[in-house]
């Protein structure tokens, strides 16, 4: 006969053996997680096609206008990252001049104007690929993406005011 020390020792092990079971499930199913973040451009281009109405064509030569566009993005997004990580490295010193904080701050702005001036020429070719009839939805949908995307921050800040937890979105 097992004690009842056995038995409590027998049935902490199986508690985190089938704990372990599964976080290595959740781990495993978070990776799906992950792919389906990475896949968010994807999903987008997706509906973008589905609202505009794109024929098999005009699809095709979307996503090949998309991959481009992110080809040519990504570095200058990494550009932003190192201009932004440089003007705020700033912050640790304990006196700067104005005019370096002033030479940072304008070469972050010249990479920001570079991202910006890439995606107003991606969406100026997407919009010469839609057909009269969809350019105003076009034209429509680009607004809202704009807006949404310059209103978020308020937004966060309103929910975060409100008590409400801001990665609750609709």
């Amino acid at each position: 006969m097992t004690s009842p020390k056995n038995k409590i020792l027998v049935l902490i092990i199986v508690v985190l053996l089938i704990s372990n079971v599964a976080l290595l499930g959740f781990m495993f199913f978070g990776k799906k997680e992950n792919k389906k973040s990475q896949d968010r451009g994807k999903s987008f281009s997706e509906y973008f096609e589905k609202q505009l109405g794109f024929t098999p064509e005009q699809s095709v030569k979307f996503v090949q206008l998309r991959d481009q566009h992110f080809e040519n993005l990504r570095p200058l997004l990494l550009e932003v990252r190192k201009a932004k990580d440089s003007l705020f490295s700033i912050m640790r010193h304990p006196s700067i001049a104005d005019s370096v904080l002033e030479k940072a701050a304008e070469n972050l702005a010249q990479k920001e104007k570079a991202q910006e001036l890439q995606s107003f020429r991606h969406f100026r070719k997407v919009r010469e690929l839609c057909t009269d009839d969809q350019k105003p939805k076009f034209d429509t949908l680009l607004s809202k993406i704009i807006n949404r995307s310059y209103s978020r921050p308020s937004n966060r800040k309103t929910s975060q005011s409100s008590g409400k937890d801001s990665t609750n979105r609709k």
